[in-house]
């Protein structure tokens, strides 16, 4: 009966050592996997903001505009760059020569957020991945989104009505709504570069790969 018991200590000594090391190597496999994704995110992909001057494409952090209803107030492209001055033509091959400058970047989106004050002390700050995101405040500003990367050539340029898989938000143009003379403050615009898991549930970006720019009214 002694052996009986002594065997059976030993067995669930054995057991338990066998349990304790499997967690040891799934809490460390599941380590790595978060030290893979951090270690990723270490290396983001620049993002810049860029309008057209002459024939340059220049780094803009302020912008200065009228706000006039049905006015463009202006264009603003999205690079994987933050070099104060970009040249080039067509924008697709321009695009094209920072994107091959990084590997494993295809799963990668661009996506905006802009926000601003208005006399009714309104609040509007809204996240943009697809073109149904610029509905809900359209009354206060018209926003208009590009794939100048997927845009067939020689295709009439317009902008994007709805999202297909393949589509990069490369370039968004802001023009004057019915209510914009309403707005209050400066406009915000943030561009930034997401994987799915980068947005939160409420679908807003929580990483850090982003460029600012505000706008400010001219009178």
């Amino acid at each position: 009966m002694k052996k009986i018991y002594i065997c059976l200590m030993a067995s669930l000594f054995v057991l338990s050592g066998c349990y304790k090391e499997k967690v040891e190597i799934e809490k460390k496999e599941e380590l790595k996997k978060v030290e893979e994704k951090i270690e990723k995110k270490k290396n983001p992909i620049l993002v810049g903001m860029y309008t057209k001057k002459n024939r340059s494409r220049i780094l803009t952090k302020e912008y200065t505009s009228p706000f006039v209803l049905n006015k463009d107030i202006g264009v603003f492209s999205t690079f994987y760059t933050v070099e104060e001055q970009i040249s080039g033509n067509p924008i697709k091959e321009v695009w094209n020569q920072y994107f091959k400058l990084y590997k494993d970047i295809t799963s990668y989106k661009i996506g905006y957020q802009i926000s601003f004050e208005t006399i009714n002390k309104i609040n509007i700050k809204k996240t943009i991945l697809k073109p149904e995101d610029t509905q809900s405040f359209y009354d206060y500003m018209q926003v208009y989104l590009y794939d100048d990367i997927h845009q067939e050539d020689g295709a009439f340029y317009t902008h994007i009505e709805k999202e297909k898989e393949e589509t990069l938000l490369t370039s968004i143009k802001l023009t004057g709504s019915t209510l914009t003379h309403e707005i209050t403050s400066p406009i915000t615009l943030i561009a930034f570069i997401y994987e799915e898991d980068d947005l939160n549930n409420n679908k807003e970006y929580e990483g850090q790969n982003t460029f600012k720019t505000t706008i400010y009214r001219k009178e």
